[in-house]
Parts: structure tokens; C-alpha cells; sequence
């Protein structure tokens, strides 16, 4: 003869309000609030709401040498600028991509990334040979500034003869961009 079993409690009954909680808002499945604690802690509620649709990126601003360049300066001269707004508890993420030359062998093209006039980072290439291009690649982010307009700067120099970035006479060898990203912190 086969087994027959009867179900004579509901699942509702097994799990009652007292033994799971209080449904439908109760203390172990209220929702976070920015000062209560539920499904997740309010800090990290708080971090989420503080996310813009489509994650941590913001904006971004793109800029680029057009023409062809160059520069004999010792001191540090303006190569890239573009300016940034940003709102409160925001960070930076600047890049700046490059390959570039100078005009005879052994000198060095230096680059540094500047945020309102604070040197942030560099990065240099050295001539192998004359006119031969190389790469200068600098990432940063930067973090604790105010709300409000940011001017970002590329500056570069040489430590002698001319220093290049040939978009035009060059292109498959030579370019230089500055990319900016404000990104929720």
C-alpha cells in the first residue's frame, strides 16, 4: 500500500509574523532610511542615493591637439586647458594620453597634469632618436575639491632643442589628449 501524506498546516502558518518578522514593513524588512538601518545600514543607503543614474560617472570632457604643436621652453607651458563643473562630494578622474617627439636625440619632453594651478602628476618621454616619437601617460584622480568650476591644465616643456606633438604631419604617430571625469566619490 503507498504512502499518502496530508499537508494540514500552510506555509503561512509555519512562518508566522512572530517567527519571520513583521511583513509588509516591519523591523526586519523595513527599507533603509538615510538615518535607519534595514535591508542595508543608512551609511550605505545613503552612499547609493548619492549614485547618479548610469553609476559613478557624472560627466565627462574631452579635449584635444588639433594641429601641430611644438615648444622650446625649459619652464612648463600650457599645452591642454579645459575647465570643469562639479557638484559637492565629487572626485576628478583626469587622463591625459600622448605620444610626442622632440627634435634631436636624447632630450626630454616632460608633461605634468595641473588642477587650478596645483601640480597633481607627470610623467616624461626621452628622444631615442631625433624626431622619434614616444609615449607620455598620466592618470590621476583628484579628490577633496569644492563645488564649482575646476580648470584642469597639461603643461609641458623640454629639457632642450624643440619638443612636438605633429597631429597633422603625424597622425599615426603623434597625438595628445585630455580627458576629464567627474565621478560621485
Amino acid at each position: 500500500m503507498p504512502n499518502t501524506y496530508t499537508l494540514e498546516t500552510s506555509v503561512q502558518d509555519v512562518i508566522s509574523d512572530s517567527q519571520h518578522g513583521t511583513r509588509g514593513g516591519g523591523t526586519l524588512h523595513a527599507d533603509a532610511t538615510t538615518s535607519v538601518a534595514g535591508f542595508m545600514s543608512a551609511t550605505d543607503k545613503t552612499k547609493l542615493d548619492g549614485i547618479p543614474a548610469g553609476g559613478g560617472l557624472v560627466q565627462s570632457r574631452f579635449t584635444e591637439i588639433t594641429a601641430n604643436t611644438t615648444t622650446t621652453s625649459t619652464t612648463f607651458v600650457t599645452l591642454l586647458t579645459d575647465t570643469i563643473t562639479i557638484g559637492a562630494g565629487r572626485a576628478l578622474i583626469i587622463q591625459f594620453l600622448s605620444s610626442m617627439s622632440n627634435t634631436n636625440s636624447n632630450n626630454i619632453v616632460y608633461a605634468r597634469i595641473q588642477v587650478n594651478g596645483v601640480t597633481y602628476r607627470g610623467a616624461a618621454t626621452t628622444a631615442q632618436n631625433t624626431n622619434r616619437s614616444g609615449a607620455v601617460c598620466i592618470q590621476t584622480r583628484v579628490t577633496g575639491l569644492a563645488a564649482g568650476t575646476h580648470t584642469v591644465t597639461v603643461q609641458w616643456r623640454v629639457s632642450g632643442a624643440t619638443g612636438q606633438v605633429r597631429v597633422v604631419s603625424q597622425p599615426d604617430t603623434e597625438s595628445a589628449s585630455l580627458l576629464i571625469e567627474e565621478v560621485s566619490v
